[in-house]
């Protein structure tokens, strides 16, 4: 599973020439976060062109996307993701066509390509104006973290530099929802000539990577989908090894799978949902009695007062599902039965990561010894995620090692990680020392004595049992 290397046809397009030139369209919601790093939300599917027209659709047009741009008033807006130069497609499609297989019997549509921009932005976009700032991720504050001599690096978002989600972002005011109803009741519906309503079987359907992400896998070679692999691999050990696929171009690695926009959401979310397949598979051969079982019973089960028994045997399946609320109810109950057999920990801590400031963690992107700019350690850090995710780790695990058990003496401890508001990693975590003095009891009894003295001083005539037992109430 070695992907070829990009040709020049095929580098620089942005996500709406990606998007123009692709014959699957993964549709996923993709936003961008306060510091610059991508997040997504909601699930994933893959729409095919029609076969009979597919000859003739390419590229599509612009129109024929699950595109809106959110505009904010008041600011010189730049949407880098979905400018379209109408050479850059044609040159992308005419190297497609005679060199990637999956694209043997693809024509160039003429009118369509005659239809693009020569350098700008589409306008047959739905575009979406709003009045005051897009809201991403709650409202989250940037993380600034640690000072440094130079202000400006510790801002992780550069607000010089304008960002737009090629995808709808997050959270809007109610007026952008309002428009985008207005825009699609006012008008007769949109028009997707071009893709069918029915999603493809993905875990099915070979090279459907290639076909949704050509400008990754130009002639198919490398694609997680090929279901021809010699070896049977995991679909989650083929995605994890792109990721960490690396080529060096000039000097610095280029991580084209992880620095990807869409790429990592898409393959994250095909597993997520390949996973909790199996696991329904698994539950049906458990539960026989259950399989007969439609959609509208199973929501009628659910929504019932006799659901409790039924909804706990599914739980248990969920809850193998990394991420589900099911999953980390199962983590809270382990933690729970931790604590109660060996004890309350000693302390709790959180570690936030300085991926902006770390010289270790961006000399890993460059050969040479030269300097970054802030500029340049933002983009490192955006580009990627899973090189400052691992940097981070390895970090958190030599001081788990060093400090807190060979210095503090650890008894146990537990933790998780998180993400902050502007994407980067953190962690959470609690610990119990083998010379923990019973901090719990020690503050009971402190509490204790505490609440006799002021309880006396209200009332001097209480007897010390009848004080006792106002205390422990």
């Amino acid at each position: 599973m070695v992907p070829s290397r990009v040709p020049v046809e095929l580098q620089g397009l942005s996500q709406l020439e990606e998007m123009l030139v692709a014959r699957a369209l993964p549709i996923m919601r993709v936003y961008i976060k306060p510091g610059g790093q991508r997040g997504y939300s909601g699930h994933c599917i893959n729409l095919p062109q029609n076969v009979k027209e597919l000859a003739l659709s390419l590229p599509r047009y612009p129109k024929d996307l699950s595109v809106i741009i959110v505009k904010v008033k008041g600011r010189d807006n730049t949407f880098k993701d979905v400018s379209v130069r109408k050479q850059k497609v044609y040159d992308a499609l005419l190297w497609l066509t005679n060199n990637n297989p999956h694209y043997s019997d693809v024509e160039i549509d003429e009118h369509a390509l005659n239809a693009l921009p020569i350098n700008g932005v589409p306008v047959d976009l739905l575009t979406v104006e709003s009045d005051e700032a897009i809201i991403s991720d709650n409202n989250a504050e940037v993380d600034l973290g640690p000072p440094t001599d130079n202000p400006f690096e510790d801002r992780a978002y550069n607000e010089s530099i304008d960002m737009s989600s090629f995808l709808p972002v997050g959270e809007q005011q109610q007026q952008e929802l309002d428009a985008v109803r207005n825009q699609i009741s006012a008008n007769e519906p949109l028009n997707w000539p071009t893709v069918q309503d029915r999603p493809v079987n993905e875990y099915q359907t070979p090279f459907l990577a290639t076909m949704a992400f050509p400008t990754l896998f130009p002639d198919g070679k490398g694609d997680p989908t090929n279901q021809a692999l010699v070896m049977d691999v995991p679909l989650a050990e083929r995605v994890k090894h792109l990721i960490k696929f690396a080529e060096n171009v000039n000097g610095k690695w280029i991580y084209r799978f992880a620095s990807h926009p869409r790429f990592a959401y898409w393959a994250f979310n095909m597993i997520l949902r390949k996973r909790t397949l199996q696991q329904s598979g698994i539950f049906l051969k458990q539960n026989p009695g259950e399989a007969h079982l439609t959609i509208d019973e199973l929501r009628e089960m659910a929504e019932s007062d006799n659901s409790v028994v039924f909804m706990c045997k599914v739980s248990r399946y969920v809850a193998n599902i990394a991420g589900t609320n099911a999953y980390w109810h199962r983590v809270k109950e382990d933690l729970k039965a931790i604590v109660t057999n060996v004890g309350t920990p000693t302390l709790f801590f959180t570690f936030s990561s300085a991926d902006m400031h770390w010289p270790e963690l961006h000399a890993l992107f460059q050969n040479n010894d030269s300097s970054f700019t802030s500029e340049q350690r933002r983009q490192n850090v955006i580009n990627n995620p899973h090189i400052v995710d691992w940097f981070f780790t390895q970090r958190l695990d030599n001081f788990m090692k060093y400090w807190l058990y060979g210095t503090l003496d650890a008894k146990w401890h537990w933790y998780r990680f998180e993400y902050q508001g502007r994407g980067s990693i953190h962690c959470h975590g609690t610990a119990k020392l083998n010379n923990d003095p019973g901090l719990c009891e020690l503050t009971k009894i402190a509490l204790k004595g505490f609440l006799a003295k002021t309880l006396k001083e209200k009332n001097p005539l209480t007897d010390d049992a009848q004080l006792d037992l106002d205390i422990e109430a």
